[in-house]
């Protein structure tokens, strides 16, 4: 692992099991400020960046509300799709037109990201379960190379 990803990780127990799959026994870093969530795809937007022309995502929280990802902040998990958010980072903002496959209105708290994670960490424990990840593959994501209309 080059050093970009190794603190990129840096808070969580996880094995490189090849070049393309880590598996993690933790779903919350330890000091709690970095967090592993697996999302539907659905909760996820792509769109190619017009600044630098990369894909980049949209972490759908509510109908109103949301959070922009870079691409290295996406897995494809062998399970699903998981993503990697700071709370550094963690920088809600409101959409002009409202998504309309999301519930009203939702916590946005980084707190919530946390207790979201603790309980998927607790699920995959009580069922002998892991985090495996990969790289994300960007065309994996429903309208992946759109940009969505209330970011233009």
């Amino acid at each position: 692992m080059n050093d970009f990803e190794q603190k990129l990780l840096e808070g969580f127990n996880y094995t490189k099991h090849s070049a393309k799959y880590l598996s993690f026994k933790n779903q919350v870093a330890i000091d709690e400020q970095k967090v592993l969530i697996k999302v539907a795809n659905s909760n996820l937007l792509g769109f190619v960046s017009k600044f630098n022309h990369r894909i980049a995502y949209i972490y759908k929280l509510d109908l109103t509300h949301c959070v922009y990802l870079k691409d290295f902040q996406v897995f494809e998990g062998y399970y699903g799709t998981y993503i990697l958010l700071n709370k550094k980072y963690w920088n809600v903002k409101t959409v002009s037109k409202p998504f309309e496959d999301m519930v009203n209105k939702v916590d946005t708290s980084w707190q919530t990201q946390v207790v979201i994670a603790k309980k998927q960490e607790k699920y995959n424990l009580q069922h002998k379960a892991t985090a495996l990840v990969g790289r994300m593959n960007s065309s994996t994501i429903q309208g992946s190379k759109e940009y969505h209309e209330a970011f233009m």
